[in-house]
């Protein structure tokens, strides 16, 4: 190959002399203690990017304190003592190894399940009856104090990603949960690698929709795939249980059914991406989409 050539060759900005060294980056400079203090205002994407800039900002930025803040944000809804208990008994109190082996749900972003299906148009005269292939999709949008906002609909992600970026406080109603503008709000909960959420549609079925999802990565912390596991429908639901993760009681409702359709894993994308993700593709130039 020839770019192995290239392999142990130290590149030199233009206009440098020859022996003379580049000068160091001015954060590299400060002292530990300052760039320590800097480091802990960012964030566990911009801790993962200062590791990728040189080995110092590396070394410095792989500090366990760090990583503190984003665990206890991502476990906002474990409370802060079960939190501390976690890393001392299963991550040898390293937070950075939590934070990268733990399965979280993430919240700067949105989940995205696409789903088709075929429907059977209606005959005409003589003309062969048409074929039409029905794409829809349903989002997620996780946040930290465990409410989420979904939402079903044919738009696309360009379309219903500012729908979702904030949360609006709608009362004890979730909002509306029919036509372009329906957003509903839900409850969801972690427990291991399974993520539990449940909504209800407000009305005289008072339908509350469950479901049970596994949270895998693809990458170390990536936590960018829901498998969705059992999807079900209670009707007539008398009242909100406040474990979500068991089924309702006998009694509690008069009708349980199982959704086989729009069981698509959901995909993690983050905002920036929602604009420019393949998801947004017409359904003449995405006809499958396979989530991996």
């Amino acid at each position: 190959r020839p770019w192995h050539a290239l392999l142990g060759v130290r590149l030199r900005p233009p206009g440098a002399g020859a022996g003379r060294e580049s000068p160091p980056a001015p954060l590299i400079l400060l002292p530990d203690a300052l760039l320590h203090k800097i480091l802990r205002s960012v964030d566990a994407a911009g801790l993962g990017a200062c590791q990728c800039v040189c080995r110092a900002l590396r070394a410095a930025a792989r500090d366990t304190s760090l990583w503190r803040t984003p665990c206890l944000r991502a476990w906002q809804a474990s409370g802060l003592e079960a939190n501390h208990a976690q890393v001392d008994r299963n991550y040898g109190g390293d937070w950075r190894r939590m934070f990268l082996d733990r399965p979280r749900v993430r919240t700067d972003g949105l989940y995205v399940s696409r789903n088709t299906y075929i429907h059977k148009g209606v005959a005409e005269w003589d003309v062969r009856n048409s074929v039409h292939l029905v794409c829809y999709y349903r989002y997620l949008r996780f946040f930290g104090d465990g409410t989420f906002l979904y939402k079903t609909t044919p738009n696309v992600v360009a379309k219903v990603a500012p729908m979702l970026l904030r949360r609006k406080d709608t009362g004890r109603r979730s909002g509306l949960t029919h036509g372009a503008d329906s957003v509903i709000r839900g409850r969801w909960k972690l427990k291991g690698d399974s993520v539990y959420t449940a909504f209800r549609h407000e009305g005289s079925s008072n339908t509350e929709i469950r479901s049970h999802l596994r949270v895998r990565s693809r990458a170390p912390a990536g936590n960018d795939r829901l498998d969705i596991l059992k999807l079900m429908s209670y009707s007539h639901l008398h009242q909100e249980a406040s474990d979500i993760t068991e089924a309702p009681p006998e009694g509690s409702h008069e009708e349980a059914n199982a959704c086989a359709r729009g069981t698509s894993t959901y995909v993690f994308m983050s905002w920036r991406a929602a604009e420019s993700h393949e998801l947004n593709l017409p359904i003449d130039k995405l006809d499958f989409y396979i989530p991996g």
